[in-house]
């Protein structure tokens, strides 16, 4: 998680760095190009008493060449009607959420990170009691973010001048919320209070799904993270609380109605119509679709705009010339290959693009390597895809193990194999492994099981436990048992 939020300050530099860039190439208005004599004009010439003048052929008008950009489209209106695809307003979350973001409260200073997903048991008097007292404070902001949820979709209404100027909620509300009501439901159900646990965590759920379609690439992973913690408190309080087999049955009917809702594939639209936006605002347009970016010559660097000497340090000689030398139509037909490519890869696996042969950053940087203008803005695609199948496979894996919780509590012994889950009605399908091109593996252990990945090693070892298969050790990625998390060390 770490790693992803560094991630996130990188792309928010670059994003200040466009903001600039767009505003030194920000165009004046066109002078208003010549008008040809109309027919009208040479009809009142006749009127004079003149000869009539015969008829003249009139010339096809040049397109006017522009010298310095000149944006016509408005993209943010454009993602705007895409995201809200003509849904009526009532069935929109939005307005709830909003309320919810402005009754936000920060997380206490005194709880760190790992306190928050700690089983309320572990933690000390002390931390218990700022705990609790964070999420009472909380309880407006979660009653309207809970009232968001019950509705079917959530779009905003983006603001800016620019795709790359759009004024986006405070990320950290969303993550502040989430981690409130997943807080809540761990309290209640130390006390052994399932009320409203999985109402809460189902609620957690949508609010995480609702970040889904087309949104910004921010949007959508903030979703992955929130729909993350839903996921993880609900394994930890499987794990820590024996639930009675009614309220598993209704936790897994519920999930699996949100997970099918909506597909939850990485949808890239909004980067594609931010890069088609910065296309128009840097180069301009001679008539044709094409045009040069008008910079100075590398002789006079120092003359170059401030975020242009940023960025030059990690351009070669030979890509600051082409940078020169791009052309609008050829970066626009760039653009929409690179995009149709990564639509691509987001419907494949990991272990689809592995098995093919497929290097999706090498395949990137193939396309990208003669064009700087793309080489620099394109997002890590293969990164990115990976942690939604993640994400998909978590709740899948979730899925499972309710379902083998509740065949246990009913026949009274845990299922040979997942597929008597399906074949007993407690599993509508097998949870594909998006690491191998079999289902997750399921494994009983005396009066326990395994379910696990591969991981991104793409082979069984065993049910060895990792972080997805990474490093050099390789390993699984196991969902049962629950992993301890390491505690910190006592001052």
């Amino acid at each position: 998680m770490k790693t992803f939020w560094l991630r996130m300050a990188v792309f928010a530099v670059i994003v200040v760095g466009l903001i600039v860039l767009v505003k030194v190439y920000s165009p004046s208005e066109p002078e208003p190009s010549e008008e040809l004599e109309s027919e009208r004009e040479v009809q009142e010439v006749g009127d004079t008493g003149l000869q009539p003048q015969p008829k003249v052929k009139q010339p096809k008008v040049k397109p006017r060449v522009e010298e310095v950009p000149n944006p016509k489209v408005d993209y943010v209106a454009k993602l705007n009607e895409l995201a809200k695809a003509g849904r009526p307003e009532e069935l929109n979350a939005a307005p709830f959420y909003k309320k919810a973001f402005e009754l936000a409260i920060r997380q206490p200073k005194k709880l760190k990170k790992l306190d928050y997903k700690a089983w309320p048991a572990d933690l000390t008097a002390e931390q218990r009691e700022a705990l609790q007292t964070w999420v009472r404070q909380s309880s407006k902001a979660l009653t309207q973010l809970k009232k968001g949820t019950q509705k079917p979709h959530y779009w905003p209404e983006y603001r800016g001048t620019s795709m790359m100027g759009i004024v986006l909620p405070e990320f950290w509300k969303a993550k502040a919320l989430a981690t409130a009501i997943c807080s809540r439901a761990r309290l209640e159900a130390a006390k052994g209070n399932f009320k409203e646990v999985f109402s809460d965590l189902l609620a957690c759920y949508q609010f995480g799904m609702h970040f889904t379609g087309p949104k910004t690439l921010i949007e959508q992973l903030v979703g992955i993270a929130i729909r993350a913690l839903a996921v993880d408190a609900s394994f930890q309080i499987l794990d820590k609380q024996k639930s009675a087999a009614n309220v598993l049955e209704d936790l897994q009917e519920q999930l699996q109605m949100i997970s099918s809702q909506q597909e939850c594939v990485i949808d890239f639209t909004a980067e594609k119509l931010s890069i088609y936006d910065i296309i128009q605002r840097i180069f301009p347009d001679d008539g044709k679709g094409g045009g040069r970016i008008p910079l100075p010559s590398t002789s006079e660097k120092e003359d170059w705009p401030e975020v242009l000497k940023q960025l030059l340090p990690h351009l070669s000689k030979e890509q600051i010339k082409r940078l020169q030398e791009l052309d609008r139509r050829e970066t626009s037909d760039l653009t929409n290959k690179l995009y149709q490519y990564f639509g691509e890869v987001a419907q494949s696996t990991p272990w689809q693009l592995h098995s093919q042969g497929k290097d999706v950053q090498k395949a990137v940087e193939e396309m990208t390597k003669e064009n700087p203008f793309l080489l620099m803005f394109k997002p890590a695609a293969h990164r990115i895809v990976e942690i939604s199948f993640r994400a998909k496979v978590e709740t899948d894996a979730l899925i499972t193990t309710i379902s083998i919780l509740r065949y246990k509590a009913d026949k009274g012994l845990l299922p040979e194999n997942l597929k008597q889950l399906v074949s007993a009605g407690y599993l509508k399908n097998l949870p594909m492994d998006p690491y191998s091109d079999k289902p997750l593996v399921y494994r009983r252990k005396k009066d326990n099981f395994t379910l696990y990945s591969f991981g991104a090693d793409f082979d069984d070892d065993g049910g060895a436990p990792s972080k997805w298969g990474e490093g050099e050790k390789g390993g699984d990625q196991v969902f049962w048992p629950v992993q301890m998390r390491p505690k910190k060390a006592k001052r």
